[in-house]
């Protein structure tokens, strides 16, 4: 068994036009998010084996402050094929990773492309998959190659980073 965790980026910051769309920081808030769902991660006893990003700054950078306070050792892979990837292209990526040292996988990119990815393989087609949102899949399958749309897959869980907040898993700080 696979597991496929499917995280999109945290929240990007607008406050800069010069800058093109692939090279927009996260905000103080996606910062904030991308390093409480990395803290959930390891809390959750869900370190992956390997980290796949987008190139794009937002998605890097999200995957960089998660895999830190997560406690992820490896390098993170930069992919640029997932910089707003649909979800045809982010199934692709996944692929082609290695069997043996990659049992579960973290993949961070966008939307469309993740939330159509979450709808299609949990076959939940009303699921919203906003900013910082992390989707665990269980995978029917001992190779990642077999992973198809059509291959058996069970959503774990899904996770917000509101819901977090909200439970009082750690303390908000707002500006």
């Amino acid at each position: 068994m696979k597991t496929l965790m499917l995280f999109r980026h945290a929240e990007s910051s607008w406050n800069d036009d010069s800058l093109l769309d692939h090279d927009r920081p996260l905000n103080e808030r996606g910062q904030q998010d991308a390093s409480l769902m990395g803290k959930f991660i390891k809390k959750q006893r869900l370190v992956p084996d390997l980290v796949l990003s987008s190139t794009a700054v937002r998605a890097h950078t999200t995957a960089a402050a998660a895999a830190e306070t997560a406690g992820f050792v490896g390098e993170i892979q930069l992919n640029e094929q997932l910089y707003l990837a649909s979800e045809e292209t982010l199934v692709e990526s996944v692929q082609t990773l290695p069997n043996e040292t990659a049992v579960r996988v973290l993949v961070v990119a966008h939307n469309p492309g993740m939330e159509k990815l979450v709808q299609m393989l949990s076959g939940r087609f009303q699921i919203k998959f906003p900013t910082a949102a992390l989707a665990i899949f269980s995978i029917g399958t001992t190779t990642w190659r077999a992973l198809q749309m059509t291959v058996e897959c069970q959503l774990v869980h899904l996770w917000r980073p509101k819901d977090l907040w909200h439970s009082n898993y750690t303390p908000r700080r707002d500006p």
